[in-house]
């Protein structure tokens, strides 16, 4: 239970960091957001993985990690296949 609290407010910390990229005056306020938003987001994937640790292990485990690495990948492709579409 402690693990979902952190992970909210990692969650919760991200949005917010990322509504001050937004609304950012300067770059200086804009690297700070950026930065904060960055780190707020590196806590969310360390603390999922270690959620999937605590449900599932042996098999099971390495089943989920397999699935969710491919989401990853799948992820990561998302942004230059937009960026060829809308070209």
């Amino acid at each position: 239970m402690e693990r979902k609290k952190t992970l909210m407010a990692s969650l919760v910390l991200f949005c917010i960091s990322t509504i001050g990229c937004l609304y950012a005056s300067d770059i200086y306020v804009f690297i700070f957001f950026r930065l904060l938003q960055g780190l707020s987001g590196a806590g969310g994937v360390v603390i999922s993985k270690s959620i999937a640790t605590d449900l599932y292990e042996g098999r099971e485990l390495t089943r989920f990690f397999s699935m969710l690495s491919s989401v990853q990948g799948i992820a990561r492709l998302c942004p230059r296949i937009g960026g060829v579409y809308w070209k």
